[in-house]
C-alpha cells in the first residue's frame, strides 16, 4: 500500500499508543490491507484469527469495539479509503492486543490493550504481538540506518513514527525524518 494513502489516513489521538501506529502503518505499507493475518468471519460475533506464525485464536465483536475506543485513531482524511485503513488498523490492533494477552499471559483483553494504549510495550519487540519473526517479517536495521527503505519503525524513548523514504509520519504530517529517532526495524516480505 502506497505510503502516501498510509500518511494521510489517521493519526494518533490522545493515546500514547505510537509504537503501535508506526508498527502498523509500517506492516500495511509493506503487506497492504488484508494481508498481515488471516481472518475468517465465524459467525455475526466471532472472527477466527491465523498470523504469520501460524498462532490462531478468536476474535470477538465486544473485543473490537473495545479495542476501536482504545486506540482512539483519528481520520486525517475523511475518505472511503481511509475508512478501510482504519476499520483494518483497528482490527489489526485489537489482534496485537489479543495475542499479547495470550502470549504475555494477560489476565485480561482489556489489561492487554491497556498496555498498548499507554505505550508501555517495548518497540523494538513489538512485532511479536502480530506474530512477526526476525528474517522472515522484520529485519533489524542499525541504530539511524534505514530511512532510504519504506515499511520502518523508527524510535526513541519517548516517541515512535512510521518512516518511509526519508519521511516520518510524525502525528499525521509526512516530515523529514531525522536523527531524533535511532532506533529501527523494517518490515520486509
Amino acid at each position: 500500500m502506497s505510503s502516501d494513502k498510509i500518511f494521510e489516513s489517521f493519526k494518533q489521538g490522545e493515546r500514547t499508543n505510537c509504537s503501535s501506529i508506526a508498527f502498523i502503518k509500517a506492516s500495511l505499507n509493506v503487506y497492504g490491507l488484508d494481508n498481515l493475518f488471516e481472518s475468517e468471519k465465524l459467525n455475526d460475533n466471532q472472527y477466527k484469527i491465523t498470523l504469520k506464525n501460524n498462532a490462531s485464536f478468536h476474535l470477538n465483536d465486544d473485543e473490537l469495539k473495545k479495542a476501536k475506543i482504545s486506540a482512539d485513531f483519528v481520520f486525517i482524511k475523511d475518505t472511503e479509503e481511509s475508512e478501510k485503513i482504519v476499520d483494518y488498523a483497528i482490527l489489526t490492533y485489537a489482534v496485537m492486543a489479543k495475542y499479547k494477552q495470550i502470549i504475555d499471559k494477560e489476565s485480561t483483553f482489556e489489561s492487554a490493550l491497556e498496555d498498548l494504549e499507554e505505550g508501555s510495550v517495548y518497540t523494538p519487540t513489538i512485532y511479536k504481538y502480530l506474530g512477526f519473526k526476525i528474517g522472515k517479517q522484520v529485519e533489524k536495521l542499525k541504530r539511524e540506518s534505514g530511512s532510504e527503505f519504506c515499511g520502518v519503525v523508527a524510535w526513541s524513548t519517548a516517541h515512535a513514527v512510521f518512516v518511509c523514504e526519508d519521511f516520518m509520519d510524525y502525528y499525521g504530517n509526512r516530515k523529514s525524518i531525522y536523527i531524533k529517532y535511532p532506533g529501527r526495524f523494517r518490515i520486509i516480505k
